[in-house]
């Protein structure tokens, strides 16, 4: 995992606008399955905030889903209408 958390950190540092939102997304759930709940929160929020059409629909999705676990019901609402 920390080889992984290493790599997408690196992608997303590149700010290429092609691959930078997609790897956002998938930190989140690296960063989420080790525990970091803030931390994938932030990046999943990158992700959503990139504007990319394929990507931040579902990392507003996941971010959805982690705020709902975190007690966080109107980010997690609000989350979900950005998805939507």
């Amino acid at each position: 995992m920390a080889g992984a958390r290493a790599a997408f950190q690196r992608v997303i540092d590149s700010g290429d606008p092609d691959v930078a939102p997609a790897a956002a997304l998938d930190l989140g759930l690296v960063l989420k399955t080790l525990g970091d709940t803030h931390a994938a929160r932030s990046s999943y929020q990158r992700a959503v905030d990139s504007g990319d059409p394929d990507v931040a629909p579902l990392a507003a999705r996941d971010l959805g889903l982690l705020l709902r676990s975190m007690g966080v019901a109107q980010g997690a609402a609000s989350a979900y209408r950005q998805a939507i």
